[in-house]
């Protein structure tokens, strides 16, 4: 558990080194760690997780955080979020919804949908993203 606990450790803090010391950082990054699936979704996923979705939305410099717990393999992140670059509007209101596709003990699937009202034609598109681990 200790070296897993070091390995999870630099793998945490080379992802924030990676996505946050930049202004902008392409989200197609893969690591190896050797942790179970379950370690990893209650690590990064779960609401008490260590680096949880509130850890990484503070590192972020989210606001106003409402994390939902996992319910039907959803779960919802409501919070005020910074922009960057967008003229007349330094944050905005941001809905994540996040759902498990697929988890057991080979691989998880968990997809992210993000709506952002508040930033120009806001209300026209939606951000998704995915995660893999296997």
């Amino acid at each position: 558990t200790g070296s897993s606990d070091r390995a999870l450790t630099k793998i945490q803090n080379e992802y924030i080194k990676r996505h946050y010391g930049a202004e902008w950082q392409p989200m197609h990054d893969s690591c190896t760690i050797n942790i179970s699936q379950r370690q990893y979704f209650d690590t990064f996923w779960a609401p008490d997780g260590r680096y949880g979705v509130k850890e990484h939305g503070a590192v972020q410099g989210y606001k106003d955080m409402v994390l939902s717990p996992w319910e039907q393999g959803k779960m919802t992140l409501e919070a005020v979020v910074p922009v960057k670059g967008v003229p007349f509007c330094d944050e905005t209101r941001c809905s994540k919804i996040f759902t498990i596709k697929q988890k057991n003990d080979k691989q998880t699937v968990i997809e992210m949908e993000a709506h952002t009202p508040d930033v120009p034609y806001g209300q026209t598109f939606r951000v998704r993203e995915s995660w893999l681990t296997a």
